[in-house]
């Protein structure tokens, strides 16, 4: 099934009788990665599975930031290996009006690798 949420299209399935289980999937997977589990425990709780946004069937964020019209500024870590910088760039190169920042001698938490950095970042973009 489809709700249709302001922030995009969101994937979701409601299976089972009994107590309520919500089980929310981690990323990159979808909500398929429960049903091993959702078929064991189906009798015993109606279970709500869904995919997050830009997951699984749940709409796919690039579609939804195409219509993102204002400036942007992208800063991604360096060395980052949970999301690679590929796809950072990636995003780039989708929006319009974006500038695009890697953040040196950081990983997927740049905010707690190079807090100094991220704040310059922000207040630079915003006297720009």
């Amino acid at each position: 099934m489809i709700f249709k949420s302001s922030f995009g299209e969101i994937n979701y399935e409601i299976i089972g009788n009994g107590s309520p289980l919500l089980m929310i999937h981690g990323t990159p997977f979808s909500s398929k990665e429960w049903s091993e589990i959702t078929d064991a425990v189906k009798h015993k709780h109606e279970i709500y599975t869904y995919d997050l946004l830009g997951y699984g069937l749940s709409e796919k964020v690039e579609d939804r930031l195409c219509n993102i019209r204002n400036k942007i500024r992208i800063l991604w870590g360096e060395n980052d290996n949970w999301i690679l910088l590929e796809i950072g760039k990636r995003l780039h190169e989708i929006l319009p009006d974006s500038t695009f920042r890697s953040i040196p001698e950081s990983n997927h938490l740049m905010q707690i690798d190079k807090p100094n950095e991220i704040i310059k970042e922000i207040e630079e973009f915003f006297v720009a």
